[in-house]
């Protein structure tokens, strides 16, 4: 049964991480020309063949963009359909999750009869006769309303009396197809909905709209190598329009899907959260800090949850924060080593800077140091004319620490710089 996950609008992904999504065909006809223009099965944006059919019901043509099948009259079952086909050049890529994708508008349109008026089908056997089950994967079946004009409903199965909600004017209509040999995720059409279709299954979208979940494939070793648009002979009149097709191959594996990811100042440390809708593969995060948004460090490694379609949250205490702004990413871990990196976030942190106490002897300068973190720091002194005359690498714990640097300084003004990842503090002082 399908599971579909709405995800808010904070939503982001992580990059594709298995292969990536591919056209196979697209085509607007944005050209205009004649349906001849659009013939050709060596080229990838084009078909094998667009046959009228019984010419004296049926003509095609290229009209406002668009491929247009104008009907006069319905004929026998036994009359050749209109079909545009695609079987060249298209499956080579083995090809097993598929998402089609095209305009459909009718005008002019008698009340049509209770059967399949327009079929959009997917498969590796697919020929320009009938509606054959063995010969096709998947099946779009557009049944025109016989008490409403110019309104139609879709189903997978050619049903004779409306499954789902009746559509008119123009809609996108989509077809996703899987025969992967296992269930996939992906991302419907509203591109914020995780949605799944299982092996040798196939959704129907029209819009946002699902009106076909999980439906049966035809002919479940049929490969997705080729498709087919077609009109019966008997179909009665009206205008059929056809525009924008894609078809594109989907990736097989999900991006993982971050819903939410915040942080905020709790006491003295950082509170982070974060929540995916779904992951596939997801080994484990690395969690990354920054005092300046560019140079990054992992701080902490949190574990996945592999495989989900279901919400899962992650939380994280960073006990060490700078003092002000930090930033904070995430890297996202497969279990085949590949990652991807999450959006970066700011969180101002409720530390105060670093606090320097300098006292001088005659033959060192002891410093006193509080500090909000435990870090790394480098103390330089420097007389007044900025010549620098040490420079100390040192360990900072959070809280008091206590260092000595040797020197026999004269008897004026100098200055201590202290450098750590996140702060830069100068501090005069008198000898």
């Amino acid at each position: 049964m399908k599971k579909t996950l709405l995800i808010s609008a904070l939503v982001f992904y992580f990059g594709i991480k298995a292969n990536a999504q591919t056209t196979l065909f697209s085509q607007d006809f944005s050209a205009g020309g004649v349906v001849a223009d659009y013939v050709d099965g060596s080229a990838s944006d084009k078909f094998t063949a667009i046959v009228s059919g019984n010419t004296t019901t049926s003509t095609p043509s290229i009209t406002n963009n668009a491929l247009r099948v104008v009907k006069t009259t319905a004929g026998s079952a036994s009359n050749n359909p209109f079909y545009a086909i695609r079987t060249s050049g298209f499956g080579s890529a083995n090809i097993d999750l598929v998402q089609c994708k095209f305009n459909y508008t009718v005008s002019n349109a008698s009340l049509f009869q209770t059967s399949p008026n327009v079929n959009f089908l997917i498969g590796s056997t697919i020929t320009g006769d009938a509606v054959v089950g063995t010969n096709f994967h998947s099946r779009i079946a557009i049944t025109h309303s016989s008490t409403t004009v110019n309104s139609w409903f879709v189903s997978g199965n050619g049903a004779t009396t409306p499954v789902g909600t009746l559509y008119s004017g123009t809609q996108t209509i989509t077809l996703v197809a899987n025969n992967s040999g296992a269930s996939k995720s992906y991302i419907a059409p509203d591109g914020s909905t995780v949605a799944t279709v299982g092996d040798d299954r196939f959704d129907i979208w029209v819009g946002n709209n699902l009106e076909v979940n999980e439906g049966t494939a035809s002919a479940t070793t049929s490969t997705l190598s080729s498709f087919k648009f077609t009109i019966p002979g008997q179909t009665l009149a009206g205008t059929f329009d056809f525009d924008n097709i894609s078809i594109t191959s989907l990736p097989l594996t999900l991006p993982i899907s971050l819903t939410s990811f915040t942080g905020k100042a709790v006491d003295q440390n950082v509170l982070l959260n974060w929540e995916t809708a779904s992951e596939q593969d997801n080994d484990y995060f690395e969690v990354l800090r920054s005092a300046d948004g560019k140079k990054f460090t992992v701080i902490a490694k949190v574990d996945g949850a592999g495989n989900s379609t279901s919400v899962k949250n992650y939380s994280l205490v960073d006990e060490n924060p700078f003092a002000g702004t930090n930033y904070y990413k995430l890297i996202q871990h497969d279990f085949d080593g590949k990652t991807s990196e999450s959006d970066v976030i700011s969180v101002n942190s409720k530390i105060a800077a670093s606090q320097l106490s300098i006292y001088a002897n005659p033959s060192d300068v002891k410093i006193t140091l509080s500090s909000a973190n435990n870090t790394k720091g480098k103390l330089q002194l420097f007389d007044i004319s900025g010549r620098k005359l040490s420079e100390t690498l040192v360990e900072v714990n959070k809280g008091y620490n206590t260092f000595s640097l040797p020197a026999t300084l004269q008897n004026g003004i100098h200055v201590l710089r202290y450098t750590t990842e996140s702060e830069i503090i100068n501090q005069k002082f008198l000898k």
